[in-house]
């Protein structure tokens, strides 16, 4: 009987890669922005995005003078570090599959899946939060409050920061199948969405393609509201130099949780009036009766201190005489000086749980998979498919004699622009 030919092993992680490539929904809605710099680079390594600046224009038909109008160029800096799902598996049973079948329905695809599943709960667990705004969707009469306002609300905000990229909207299997059933026979197939998505494509809604996604997170609210007592503002270190405007905020309180939401008042530096810091769109002006939403992405467990999902930097800081102080190119709609002593709001109530629905432009995901440099010693292969690169490498250990593949797949992954995004928490 005619033995059968090895697969190449190059071949192999090709369908590995294809097997991990068709399990990501939710990167499949993304851009690459750094493509042309990460070959050859290692895991840990940091790179920097920076978002254009609108820059100022005013309008007028008596003033031509230009002098005093802000020229510089204030690009916003945002840092992502390479990361790597990965995954190992026995030599022997990887090369015992001579058939291309065995091989994918024994190796590729159960393994592809759950590095593929890996990769998917770390975005999204790392990122969805980078979101300008929320909004809670409460039960009416016991009965779940989701209906076609909450899908045209999220598209609506969106359009309303002018983002003018492909639009598309997550949410849990269990949200759309308990709650939101009703409303699926209103949703319009997209021909090209389904071959892109597969059997997790719902449909298009609003000018949203709607899309099942297993992580978005469901967050439980405890009998005891978490508070806010302190909120700091740090600028961080880019590229060598002190940035003065974009910065990270870390807070202080009492029953922090990943997820708890918050909107924010503060103290205007010129009138003394009560303001809400507002959100900003895309061409750098503040957006009407819009509040920003701060969402905390890290706590520690004791759940008092913790810091807010994404990076800010205020329209405003301070005064100079009887003048505010601009910040060009800003991320949110409010004063810097006075954020320390802001009063900060649930948004969220106690004994209540909620999923997570988000609607974002695909610009708002960075996602690059790349190729570690090869290890020496080593058998090492690579390949690729759609936007996934698999590498593998061979080794062996000289005191037992077995031999391990080891299978990674680099990337890095951003939430860049919080104005690309927008989430409701759905009560359930």
């Amino acid at each position: 009987m005619a033995m059968e030919t090895p697969v190449p092993l190059n071949r192999k992680v090709k369908y590995f890669a294809a097997a991990v490539d068709d399990a990501l929904p939710y990167v499949k809605a993304s851009r690459s922005y750094l493509s042309d710099q990460l070959s050859g680079k290692k895991m840990g390594d940091t790179y920097f995005f920076y978002i254009p600046d609108p820059g100022t224009a005013s309008v007028g038909t008596k003033d031509l003078d230009i002098s005093s109008m802000n020229k510089n160029v204030h690009e916003r800096v945002i840092a992502a570090t390479i990361v790597s799902g990965k995954a190992a598996v026995d030599l022997t049973a990887w090369n015992k599959m001579q058939s291309i079948e065995n091989y994918v329905d024994e190796i590729a695809n159960p393994r592809g899946r759950r590095v593929a599943a890996e990769i998917e709960k770390d975005i999204i667990a790392k990122n969805v939060w980078i979101s300008d705004n929320a909004f809670v969707v409460p039960k009416v009469n016991g009965d779940s409050g989701l209906n076609f306002a909450t899908f045209q609300l999220l598209a609506s905000k969106l359009r309303g920061v002018k983002a003018a990229g492909k639009k598309v909207g997550f949410a849990h299997p269990n949200l759309f199948g308990e709650t939101a059933s009703k409303f699926l026979s209103a949703f319009i197939p997209s021909e090209i969405q389904s071959r892109i998505y597969n059997d997790v494509y719902l449909g298009d809604y609003a000018k949203v393609s709607w899309i099942e996604e297993n992580f978005m997170p469901c967050v439980e609210v405890g009998s005891t509201l978490p508070a806010i007592t302190s909120a700091t503002f740090h600028a961080p270190v880019v590229d060598g130099q002190i940035s003065a405007t974009d910065g990270t905020i870390s807070v202080t309180g009492t029953n922090l949780f990943v997820g708890a939401a918050f909107t924010a008042t503060y103290t205007d530096p010129i009138t003394s009036a009560t303001k809400s810091y507002g959100t900003i769109d895309l061409n750098g002006m503040a957006v009407p009766h819009e509040k920003k939403t701060f969402i905390i992405d890290s706590v520690n467990a004791e759940g008092t201190a913790g810091t807010f999902a994404g990076t800010f930097r205020f329209s405003t800081n301070g005064k100079t005489g009887d003048a505010l102080n601009i910040n060009t190119n800003p991320t949110l709609d409010g004063d810097q000086a006075a954020f320390a002593s802001a009063v900060f709001t649930n948004i969220l109530e106690a004994n209540k749980s909620y999923f997570v629905m988000q609607v974002r432009d695909h610009d708002w995901l960075e996602f690059d998979s790349t190729k570690f440099p090869d290890l020496a010693g080593c058998e090492n292969g690579s390949a690729s498919c759609g936007g996934i690169t698999v590498q593998t490498c061979e080794w062996g250990d000289i005191n037992t004699r077995v031999s391990t593949m080891r299978i990674d797949v680099p990337y890095v992954a951003k939430g860049i622009d919080p104005r690309l995004s927008r989430i409701a928490y759905v009560e359930v």
